[in-house]
């Protein structure tokens, strides 16, 4: 039997409700749920790739979620899904103002590894405008951040930032 794996890529800077709940709906529907964990060069982190793996695995832990390996990305996802045996990568939408990245970024997975198809995850509403980005923002703000990261993200966050 072939076991089926999908990859979903995402900066996690820092991982939010948003990342989980899409996770948590992969692994009803895949035997290998891998959450790639990715720099981007046209992006600016506040945590380094290292950190967003822990607190990644952290969020992991604090929903007691089994099945998500989690894995750094260097380079192209897509080579990355292919070497690990990944049948199609996840992405998730929050609304109509992400569509057409997905799209771009869906197109260009397929020049890379056509053999890769691209699955949509529909944000539920409730988290359709929670963002890392605001999340970030929040924190920078001093906010309370429980209706964004889990309880141990949020701990590592102030950690991490305190040191």
């Amino acid at each position: 039997m072939t076991i089926k794996t999908i990859v979903f890529p995402s900066s996690a800077n820092p991982p939010t409700y948003g990342h989980l709940d899409v996770l948590v709906r992969l692994t009803k529907l895949f035997d290998k749920v891998i959450w790639a964990i990715a720099d981007n060069t046209h992006k600016t982190y506040l945590f380094n790739l290292e950190q967003r793996l822990k607190l990644a695995r952290l969020s992991l832990e604090d929903i007691k979620l089994k099945g998500v390996e989690v894995m750094k990305v260097e380079g192209s996802v897509a080579h990355m899904a292919v070497s690990v045996g990944a049948m199609a990568l996840a992405r998730s939408l929050r609304g109509a103002e992400d569509y057409a990245l997905e799209k771009e970024l869906a197109f260009g997975n397929s020049l890379i590894a056509p053999e890769l198809e691209t699955i949509i995850v529909m944000s539920r509403p409730q988290f359709s405008a929670m963002s890392s980005s605001l999340a970030r923002e929040l924190f920078s703000l001093k906010m309370p951040l429980k209706e964004f990261v889990t309880p141990s993200v949020e701990k590592e966050m102030k950690k991490i930032i305190d040191s």
